[in-house]
């Protein structure tokens, strides 16, 4: 980060992204394999078997969360209820 002086409005438009990049090192150390768009948004998701619900927490901060995979993960489907509440409009696969 720079030193200088910097407006209210850098600031705000700083602190989504500094929340995604907190995101994706958290999924990183997870384990978790991750795709991002152009603009580095978390769009989608492959979980890795031990899977905690952190994980799934931080999951539901991501507003540009389309697509998880869960089909490896060994969190059963109500482990996922608040990222549905959170982003109806996520996919998530489970294992058959």
């Amino acid at each position: 980060m720079s030193s200088g002086c910097s407006s209210s409005q850098d600031l705000a438009a700083s602190q989504p992204a500094a929340q995604v990049e907190q995101a994706v090192a958290q999924l990183n150390e997870s384990g978790a394999e991750i795709v991002l768009d152009e603009a580095g948004e978390v769009v989608a998701v492959k979980l890795p078997q031990k899977t905690s619900p952190e994980v799934i927490a931080t999951l539901a901060s991501l507003s540009k969360l389309k697509r998880v995979d869960a089909s490896e993960t060994d969190l059963q489907q109500t482990a996922f209820a608040n990222l549905k509440s959170a982003n109806p409009n996520v996919k998530i696969e489970f294992p058959l």
